[in-house]
């Protein structure tokens, strides 16, 4: 509890830092906390916004914590007329593509941002993502970790 109420309190005025000429984001508070303990934090935080409409294909359903893990499930309309054809016909054979460029995108976001980069980079933590259909049928996943972080430029 006590941790939580620090994250409260620290949180918002880190993610702002540096906005406006404000000074930088200073970690040392939250160096303190249990990398679990930030990941729970942080998921609750983004599991208060759901669901989230990404794009006309994609929303973000739900986020799961367990230990130092961050769970995002995505989920994709595999009936939007724009993929239907190739969902139905051949998604086994542009299934690795598309798990490519969804990482590339989700990687490129979360190790670009400076709060999600410090927790995967400082911290260990590690996110997760689930893509689903709407029938909840697992797609594809992947995680984002400190190595991916560290190449993405």
């Amino acid at each position: 509890m006590r941790y939580k109420l620090l994250v409260v309190f620290l949180l918002p005025s880190l993610v702002f830092a540096g906005v406006n000429n404000k000074p930088k984001i200073n970690y040392e508070a939250l160096d303190k906390i249990p990398s679990n303990g930030l990941a729970r934090v942080m998921g609750e935080g983004m599991a208060k916004s759901l669901p989230v409409q990404l794009d006309v294909l994609t929303r973000t359903t739900r986020v799961s914590v367990d230990e130092n893990i961050i769970t995002t499930f995505k989920e994709i309309n595999t009936e939007h007329d724009s993929i239907k054809s190739v969902w139905e016909k051949s998604w086994e054979s542009v299934k690795e593509t598309f798990t490519r460029r969804a990482f590339k995108m989700d990687s490129q976001m979360a190790c670009n941002d400076k709060m999600l980069n410090y927790l995967i980079v400082d911290r260990g933590v590690i996110f997760k993502y689930d893509y689903i259909n709407k029938e909840n049928k697992p797609l594809f996943n992947y995680t984002v970790s400190r190595e991916d972080c560290l190449k993405v430029k």
